[in-house]
C-alpha cells in the first residue's frame, strides 16, 4: 500500500499526465514540433517533481519538517507553499516563454490553482492530496475527451478510475486519512480541472 502512494505520488503527476497527452492526444501540443517535446517534458519534470523533492528533502534536513510523510497537517504548510510556487512559475515559463497550446498552458494554471486550493483547505483540514490528484488527473481526462472529440482516451480514462480507487483504498489503509478526507480530495481534485478545463478552454 506504501508502494502505491508512492509511485502515484502528487508531485509525479503532471509528468505523466502530459506523457499521456502526448500519447493519446499528440494534436495538443501543436504547433510544437514533435522533437521538442522531450525536453518540454523534462523541463517540466525538473520543476514539478526534481525541484520540489529536493526542497521538501532540505526541509526534512533542517527539521522544517518531522516527516516526509508529513503526517500532520501543520508540516504541509510550508512545504505545499514551495511546490504551489515552482508551479506557478512552470505555469508563468509555459505561457511566457514557450510556444504551447493554450490547452497545456490551462492544464498547469489549473494545477497550481488546485495546490493553492488545497493548502489554504489544509490550514484547517487534513484532505487528501494524493486523491486530489488522482481525481485532477481523472477530471482532465474526461475534459479532454470533450476538447478534443475522437481522441482515444478511453483506456488512460479507465486507467486513471482504477489507479484512483488504488490510492484511496491505499490511503485508507495506511489510516493516513478518514474516508471523508480521500472522499473530499477526489471529489475536489475532479471537480474543479474537469471545470476549469471545460469553463476556460
Amino acid at each position: 500500500m506504501q508502494a502505491l502512494s508512492v509511485v502515484f505520488h502528487p508531485l509525479l503527476l503532471p509528468t505523466i499526465m502530459f506523457f499521456v497527452i502526448f500519447r493519446y492526444v499528440p494534436q495538443a501540443f501543436r504547433p510544437l514540433a514533435d522533437e521538442n517535446v522531450p525536453y518540454i517534458l523534462l523541463a517540466l519534470s525538473t520543476t514539478t517533481l526534481i525541484i520540489p523533492v529536493l526542497s521538501l528533502l532540505a526541509l526534512r534536513l533542517t527539521s522544517t519538517i518531522r516527516s516526509l510523510q508529513m503526517h500532520d497537517k501543520n508540516d504541509r504548510l510550508v512545504p505545499f507553499v514551495f511546490i504551489a510556487t515552482f508551479y506557478g512559475v512552470t505555469t508563468y515559463m509555459f505561457y511566457s516563454k514557450l510556444t504551447l497550446n493554450p490547452v497545456l498552458v490551462l492544464l498547469m494554471l489549473t494545477t497550481t490553482l488546485l495546490i493553492v486550493l488545497l493548502t489554504g483547505i489544509t490550514f484547517f483540514w487534513k484532505i487528501s492530496i494524493h486523491s486530489a490528484g488522482i481525481g485532477g488527473v481523472v477530471g482532465f481526462i474526461l475534459a479532454l475527451v470533450h476538447i478534443f472529440p475522437g481522441s482515444e482516451l478511453l483506456i488512460p480514462f479507465v486507467a486513471a478510475i482504477v489507479v484512483l480507487g488504488w490510492v484511496m483504498t491505499a490511503r485508507l489503509v495506511l489510516q493516513a486519512h478518514s474516508f471523508s478526507q480521500v472522499a473530499a480530495g477526489a471529489v475536489l481534485g475532479g471537480g474543479f480541472c474537469y471545470l476549469m478545463m471545460m469553463v476556460f478552454s
